[in-house]
């Protein structure tokens, strides 16, 4: 079978949703798959595992919500292939200027990524840090 052909056979695709907070820095599980082609995603750990080789686009979005006011708040998301290789990143601060009371509780972070995994490449997204 060509590699067409068996990607036809064997489509890999998922939707997966964290509906409530998630306080604690680590991997990000999710509470649903609303769709799970292919069962690549292991929502309940966060885990993606490549089933065949070939290329995978991903695509996260969050709201990092800061509890106080300060300076020095801020929050990441890495995105990582095989537990120890970060190959992206998106990141938010929050800040009040002495000029400006400017304070935002609730940003959106976001990260995107098209990559060539083999077969049993994990890829997940670790969250940082939350607050200062």
């Amino acid at each position: 079978m060509d590699r067409i052909q068996r990607l036809k056979s064997t489509p890999v695709y998922f939707y997966v949703q964290r509906n409530s907070s998630f306080f604690t820095c680590g991997i990000i599980p999710f509470n649903s798959a609303v769709v799970n082609e292919g069962n690549a995603m292991d929502f309940t750990s966060g885990i993606f595992t490549a089933p065949q080789p070939g290329i995978y686009f991903f695509s996260f979005s969050g709201h990092a919500r800061f509890e106080s006011q300060s300076s020095g708040n801020w929050a990441a998301v890495f995105l990582f292939l095989n537990g120890n290789q970060s190959i992206g990143m998106s990141w938010v601060r929050d800040f009040e200027s002495p000029n400006v009371n400017i304070y935002k509780n609730d940003i959106k972070v976001r990260i995107q990524s098209a990559m060539n995994l083999k077969k049993g490449d994990r890829r997940f997204h670790l969250k940082d840090r939350c607050e200062s």
